[in-house]
């Protein structure tokens, strides 16, 4: 037993670590009976007893991780049916306000499931409170485009398995009994109050953002802006904002000239407390428990092993919420501060190697900037992997910007901090130092404008391998690991960094890629051939929507697009070139092609002048015209310019274009109807087809018997709108395709759709489906 107790007591917690979070991902595979796991968990811990226990101790975090998931991630679906409206019953967990309304999580009393419920803003809820309601309850959105947010799978881990459609309507509501986190939202609501009146607006949703952690009223300008440049982590409350708190405890601790003891129970509480003000987000429970296990063995005269405190820390959370390990938030905090742990005392040892940078570092002011880059590069290079891979892109003046920023956050929270309690004390005072925070927050606002109006903003990430993105961190670590042969070591490394591109790019299939994207009641696709990108339509923009800015752009970044070659804008309806306006404003745009009509509107106007501001070739080609690109060639069938003119339906003036690759054929019909489709019907280029973009999203105005006889497609495309007030697509079209052998994929249904050509058959992934495997179309 002795040998036991001094193994689990002097293994560093980054040996089991690894084996908590290999048991979280055996979870997502394997379902095993309850008995079944017990009764290994048992095996296994009687086995620990014995003189082979070193070798049963993986085993029995693995196991533990599969109890634990199940017991904890066991989220149970209503027997209701979604989208139907229904009353309930349950007791609000927590309150979320924004700008524009209110959402609530509520566990419902009967069933024992959660819902997200959202109400107008005027309402005054708190956690506790008992709430009859009544409203449609439907399932959140899954993510219906490659690299778009998964919001259901976000809920998920929260434990939310349904959402309000709109606005809930609230027929009763009950006051709750006394509780901690009742009790720490009224704390909030009154310190937000406060903000609110002694910091002028837009500052006051930013202080609200760095002290509390409530981002609904931040404005969205702001939030943006900070995301382009690397430094959104400022507006939430994070490991950074902790570290102000644990500051601000200490001195306090120090000022009232506490012994060691008091102290060390000050700066815990005080930690406590705040995480929960805060909500326990990830950042904050790591950074609060990390500060606690440092604060102890600090007061214990122990060696604090950072690498121990950080691996603890995230084995406690693991084990609290496994879930966690697929948040966002949870990756990014941790590898923040693996990057720092690796990164700031290689900087440190350049001291080591060069006498000129130690006396420099020996000026205070040179030192504190140095440690300050030192600290932001570690962070930006830890973050560097799960950045790419979750937005692919990298900012790349986030370093310098946090040079700037982070010590004005610092100044901002205490600013923050005394101006509640001043307030508290007297209101003439709180303003007064609301106002020196508002100018605090003025000055970052001032910093985040200049660093984002600098050029190359932004590293596109996206379609890098795997490889590369694991690759380009490690070949900076050693960059800045001063060694023996430092600089053969560092070509070698570039020139292996330089080949990880190179046979990328050589091990590429030659394959085009085509994937119709769910840009609601509206037409958008992207054809890709490697080296080339087309765009066919750009969806719809209107009344608070531009799925140019929503769907067609973050696509495209996701995909590592940053040119486009070739924008096909098939006729001049919002609901095809609404996304064009954002397109244009943020990427390179060769040519247009667009046909030659006489339709006029404001939108259409826009879209023709930053065509032509931006210089692209704007053109309107006629029936018969011909377009190679890469591996593609695009064949105009229709119309010709005279037709197009004289067309009184805007749709029957569609572009109607055939893209060949290698042996499969693809045609892309627009809006056009009965009366184009009689014309293209008798072309020869039409017929025997692979796949056709059902023209119309499907509606019974177009698909005529004829054409679609003719066509022989093995796959029917619709870009169709979910529920759309159309009816779109008919029940006639969709059986006429079916009965001549064309299986029809809808973009309401399965959202973006990516077909895959190889030149010989056609691969098939549909967005929403039951199984992740391809489906082999032909």
């Amino acid at each position: 037993m002795r040998s036991l107790y001094n193994y689990c007591f002097r293994v560093p917690i980054l040996k089991l670590l690894p084996l908590q979070i290999g048991g979280i991902l055996l979870a997502q595979v394997l379902r095993l009976p309850w008995v079944l796991l017990l009764s290994l968990f048992a095996i296994e811990l009687l086995i620990l007893v014995t003189s082979v226990y070193r070798w049963v101790i993986p085993l029995i975090i693995i196991t533990m991780m599969l109890l634990r998931w199940q017991a904890a991630c066991r989220w149970p679906m209503p027997d209701l049916k979604p989208g139907s409206r229904y009353r309930m019953t349950g007791v609000v967990r927590s309150v979320k306000k924004s700008s524009y309304d209110v959402k609530v999580d509520l566990r419902s009393l009967d069933e024992k499931w959660n819902l997200l419920a959202r109400f107008d803003r005027e309402f005054k809820l708190l956690p506790g409170d008992t709430l009859t309601l009544e409203g449609i309850f439907t399932l959140p959105d899954q993510a219906r485009n490659p690299g778009a947010f998964d919001y259901r799978a976000y809920l998920r881990r929260q434990g939310i398995v349904l959402v309000t459609d709109g606005k809930a309507t609230l027929l009763d509501q009950k006051a709750g009994s006394w509780s901690l986190n009742r009790q720490y939202a009224l704390i909030r609501n009154g310190i937000s109050a406060i903000l609110k009146q002694t910091i002028d607006a837009p500052f006051a949703g930013v202080m609200q953002g760095l002290l509390l952690g409530e981002r609904g009223e931040i404005d969205p300008e702001i939030r943006s802006r900070f995301q382009k440049i690397g430094v959104v982590h400022i507006l939430a409350v994070s490991g950074l904002h902790v570290g102000f708190i644990l500051l601000i405890l200490t001195l306090i601790g120090k000022t009232l000239r506490l012994n060691d003891g008091l102290k060390t129970v000050v700066i815990i509480a005080g930690l406590v407390f705040y995480m929960g003000l805060t909500g326990y987000p990830p950042s904050v429970v790591r950074a609060g428990i990390m500060a606690i296990l440092y604060t102890v063995g600090k007061y214990f005269e122990k060696d604090v092993n950072p690498w121990n405190i950080v691996g603890l820390t995230a084995f406690l959370i693991l084990f609290v919420k496994p879930d966690e390990l697929f948040s966002p938030a949870f990756q990014l905090s941790f590898c923040a501060v693996a990057g720092i742990l690796l990164v700031y005392p290689r900087l440190q040892s350049w001291e080591v190697i060069f006498p000129r940078w130690r006396k420099l570092r020996k000026i205070k002011a040179v030192r504190l900037v140095t440690d300050l880059v030192g600290l932001s590069a570690g962070a930006q290079l830890g973050t560097f992997i799960p950045a790419a891979l979750l937005f692919r892109s990298y900012p790349v003046w986030g370093i310098f910007a946090n040079i700037f920023i982070v010590p004005l956050t610092g100044l901002a929270v205490t600013g923050g901090i005394l101006t509640v309690v001043f307030y508290c004390i007297n209101p003439f005072a709180g303003t007064a130092y609301g106002g020196t925070t508002w100018g605090t927050l003025y000055l970052m606002n001032a910093v985040s404008k200049f660093f984002s109006s600098l050029p190359f903003a932004g590293l596109p990430l996206g379609g890098l391998s795997l490889a590369v993105v694991f690759a380009i961190p490690v070949l900076v670590y050693f960059i800045l690991t001063p060694a023996k042969r430092y600089f053969q070591r560092l070509i070698i490394l570039t020139l292996f960094t330089l080949s990880l591109f190179v046979w990328q790019q050589a091990l590429k299939e030659r394959v085009v890629r085509i994937t119709f994207l769910d840009v609601g009641q509206g037409d958008c696709c992207v054809i890709e051939d490697g080296g080339h990108a087309i765009i066919v339509d750009a969806g719809y923009a209107g009344f608070g929507k531009d799925y140019g800015k929503r769907v067609l752009l973050p696509y495209l970044k996701y995909r590592g697009i940053t040119a486009v070659d070739l924008l096909i804008l098939t006729h001049p309806h919002a609901d095809h070139i609404g996304g064009a306006v954002s397109l244009l404003e943020e990427l390179k745009v060769t040519t247009v092609w667009e046909p030659r009509t006489n339709y006029h509107s404001e939108l259409y106007k826009s879209v023709q002048a930053d065509a032509q501001s931006r210089h692209c070739t704007l053109d309107h080609p006629d029936a018969g015209a011909i377009y190679r690109l890469g591996q593609l060639t695009l064949t105009v069938l229709y119309p010709d310019s005279l037709l197009a003119l004289q067309s009184r339906n805007l749709n029957d003036a569609s572009l109607i274009i055939r893209v060949d690759h290698a042996d499969n054929s693809f045609l892309f019909m627009g809006d056009a109807e009965s009366p184009a489709e009689q014309i293209v019907a008798q072309m020869g280029a039409v017929a025997n087809v692979d796949l056709v973009k059902i023209g119309h999203h499907g509606s019974v105005t177009s698909s005529s018997q004829e054409f679609a006889g003719k066509t022989h497609a093995k796959i029917g495309i619709i870009s169709v709108g979910r529920g759309n007030k159309f009816g779109h697509p008919s029940s006639t079209v969709l059986k006429r395709w079916e009965a001549l052998g064309t299986r029809s994929w809808r973009t309401d249904r399965s959202g973006a759709v990516t077909v895959i050509s190889k030149g010989g058959n056609l691969l098939l992934f549909p967005m929403i489906r039951e199984k992740d495997q391809p489906q082999r179309a032909s």
